[in-house]
């Protein structure tokens, strides 16, 4: 038991230590959003993800190619074996 109480003050003192070497007291932005922009007249703009859920193990890719109004021309997707999110992100570029 004393062991454990120790360690958790450790770990609280290298939190504080952290928080003390903080460059800049501005908070980080926790939500960034972005938008979808139209591709440029006469193109066509393909966009994917993929996704995994941790609980399960089972992932996915997907894509919607849009054109310069933003028009739904075709969509995708398909299962694939993957053993993490970053693999199943890396894999949907």
């Amino acid at each position: 038991m004393e062991k454990i109480k120790k360690t958790k003050g450790e770990m609280n003192w290298a939190c504080e230590k952290k928080k003390c070497r903080c460059p800049s007291k501005e908070p980080i932005p926790k939500l960034l959003v972005v938008c979808w922009q139209k591709p440029e007249q006469g193109l066509l703009k393909l966009n994917t993800d993929g996704s995994f859920n941790i609980s399960n193990g089972k992932a996915g890719h997907g894509g919607a190619l849009r054109d310069e109004e933003g028009e739904l021309i075709k969509a995708f997707s398909v299962p694939i074996e993957c053993f993490s999110h970053n693999e199943t992100e890396a894999k949907a570029t």
